[in-house]
């Protein structure tokens, strides 16, 4: 979610720790199902997974 809105994931997450925790979670974790079922999955190619995990020298 953080990447289609061009935000830090970190910084998504600890709003919505934040969130979750002001509204007594029962909100928060419901939002979050409904997200996880509505917001469709990344797709990675392999070239780009194996590019992300080779080691720099």
């Amino acid at each position: 979610m953080g990447e289609a809105l061009d935000i830090d994931p970190n910084i998504v997450r600890l709003v919505w720790a934040a969130f979750t925790i002001v509204t007594g979670f029962i909100l928060g974790i419901v939002l979050y199902i409904i997200a996880a079922l509505l917001i469709p999955e990344q797709e990675k190619d392999e070239d780009v997974i194996e590019a992300e995990y080779q080691v720099r020298e």
